[in-house]
This record gives C-alpha cells, structure tokens and sequence, in this order.
C-alpha cells in the first residue's frame, strides 16, 4: 500500500516579506489567505512531482497530469498482475493430494459424497 510523503511544515511556509504595508481590508486579507494557501499547496506538489522543484508553475502542473495518469496506468497493470497471480494461487491450493483423488478439484461433490460415507 502506498503511503503519503512526509513533508516538513516548515520546508512549505511562505517566504517572510520585510518593510511591506499589510492591509487590513477583509477582501484583501481573504484574498491574500487563499493565494498563500495556493502557494502552499503547489510546493508540496513540486516536492512530489519528479524533478518539479527544478521547473516553473505552468511546467511542473503539466508534469503533476503526466505523473498522475502514469501511476494511474501503473497501478492498473499491477492490480491486473496481482488479480492474475491470485487466480494462479487459487487454481494451486484447490487441488487436492491424497492418493485416491490426486489432481481432483475441492468442491466438484466430493466432499459430500465423503461425509455421506
């Protein structure tokens, strides 16, 4: 099972801004709340992008589908391999060894003909 990245808090905070006049108007704090947590969201997405902190917004977001749609082919093909090997396993363990049904399968009415007896 894939597990989340572990991600510092502090590696994603926004750069400190000196001797700039903050307005206190609520449009422009609300304004400036969501383009932070814009900003935010799009450095931890560059730290999970292969190479995406190496390449500018508009880049790094086109990369961000092409990763997403590849691991999305990757994790089709392995559920489809994993699906496969589990019927293997299953056709393997439903055969049953002792002398007098060797290579029989489980549940073709044998089991009940060996409780009747």
């Amino acid at each position: 099972m894939m597990q989340p990245n572990k991600i510092d808090p502090e590696s994603v905070k926004p750069p400190k801004r000196k001797n700039v006049k903050i307005s206190k108007d609520p449009q422009t704090v609300a304004a400036r709340h969501r383009r932070e947590k814009i900003s935010q969201k799009l450095r931890i997405l560059q730290r999970l992008v292969p190479g995406g902190t190496k390449m500018d917004t508009a880049s790094m977001l086109d990369e961000a589908v092409h990763y997403v749609k590849f691991l999305k082919k990757q994790l089709k093909s392995l559920g489809q391999a994993v699906a496969c090997s589990n019927d293997n396993n299953n056709n393997r363990s439903m055969l049953v060894g002792d002398d007098e049904n060797e290579g029989s399968l489980v549940g073709e009415g044998e089991e009940d003909e060996k409780k009747a007896s």
